[in-house]
């Protein structure tokens, strides 16, 4: 595995992107994967939509990483398809009206997505 190969040549640290995982449950497993392996973590992908980086904002929260992420793509998009859901305030990603909590969350492996019971 690449996190393995990356610890053991002395890689201080990897960065995630959900694109490159293929799903929110694999991209969950390397996270816990680097953090086992004593590894700094980023994630994030600066050209995604808003629905991928509060995807990986949610799964990385879900899998206990609360460090920088470059969850920024879709603050350059000039319709977001969340319809200006989510914003940042004071380097939290914010949704109008609430906050993404754990118990607000339900990852469903058996379908391949993320489902927002108080956002979507």
């Amino acid at each position: 595995e690449t996190i393995q190969i990356a610890s053991g040549i002395g890689a201080a640290g990897v960065k995630f992107k959900l694109a490159k995982a293929g799903s929110p449950q694999k991209l969950g497993k390397w996270i816990v994967k680097a953090y086992q392996l004593g590894l700094k973590i980023t994630v994030g992908n600066g050209v995604q939509t808003d629905i991928g980086c509060l995807t990986e904002a949610v799964v990385s929260f879900s899998n206990g990483y609360y460090g920088p992420g470059e969850m920024n793509g879709w603050m350059k998009l000039s319709n977001p398809l969340l319809d200006d859901r989510i914003k940042v305030e004071k380097c939290e990603l914010v949704l109008t009206g609430s906050r993404v909590r754990k118990r607000d969350i339900r990852l469903s492996s058996s379908e391949w997505k993320i489902l927002f019971r108080r956002i979507l």
